[in-house]
């Protein structure tokens, strides 16, 4: 679940929401496992803190495009992450780089 909706009575607000969802489903797709398991968890606290040092922990081997991808999406504030816009540009998804390895 994103972080802003994690306060008392918090409403869903939309595509920032369902922006943090994909981040999270992009990287079980890519691992096969959750990089993390809730936003206020210390694996997702490390990963927005340092997200290399977070992912090689984990054993993940990424590229830089995919991190800054990734990062872009799971941003703790909303009006940081990344718009459907700029994902659907990333070159990341667009071939314009190497895949995760």
């Amino acid at each position: 679940m994103a972080p802003e909706l994690k306060g008392e009575n918090a409403p869903y607000a939309g595509p920032p929401v369902d922006i943090f969802a994909m981040g999270q489903m992009l990287f079980l797709l890519c691992y096969a496992r959750f990089a993390f398991m809730e936003c206020t968890d210390v694996h997702y606290r490390r990963l927005v803190k340092n997200p290399t040092a977070a992912m090689a922990q984990k054993g993940c081997d990424f590229t830089p495009d995919f991190l800054d991808l990734l990062m872009g999406m799971l941003k703790p504030d909303p009006a940081d992450r990344l718009s459907m816009e700029k994902i659907k540009s990333h070159p990341w998804l667009n071939g314009d780089t190497a895949s995760v390895e």
